[in-house]
């Protein structure tokens, strides 16, 4: 089925979906699903999950990738992920791939040097 993602001003997308790693297990997964449950009541489009944002750079890759899969469980609308913090090209190629395994409908490479952005769809 074709996912229709909407990125004009009047749709949101959540790029905040890893609270602090402070709190226990259960309690993280409380708030990440709190988050979701949030986003979607108040309008929210789609999600992006794992981005270069919030916790993500204190998060292992392992634990990058059990956020995505659990946003993607949890939530009723696209999501979205990148979830790469390496430098190395090679690095950020195999976290895309451990993050695309996580099955997210889209997911976005952001190249270490800035110089350009590619979208990729599921």
């Amino acid at each position: 089925a074709d996912i229709a993602l909407s990125f004009d001003n009047s749709k949101l997308f959540d790029s905040k979906t890893a609270p602090s790693l402070s709190k226990d297990q259960a309690t993280y997964t409380e708030i990440v699903n709190d988050y979701i449950d949030w986003y979607e009541k108040n309008g929210a489009t789609g999600l992006f999950a794992a981005c270069q944002s919030s916790e993500i750079f204190f998060l292992s890759l392992r634990e990058r990738v059990e956020l995505v899969r659990f946003v993607k469980a949890h939530a009723h609308v696209p999501v979205i992920a990148s979830g790469h913090t390496a430098w190395g090209m090679a690095d950020q190629i195999e976290e895309l791939k451990a993050v695309a395994a996580a099955g997210p409908d889209a997911r976005i490479a952001a190249i270490p040097d800035g110089v350009s952005v590619v979208v990729e769809r599921a």
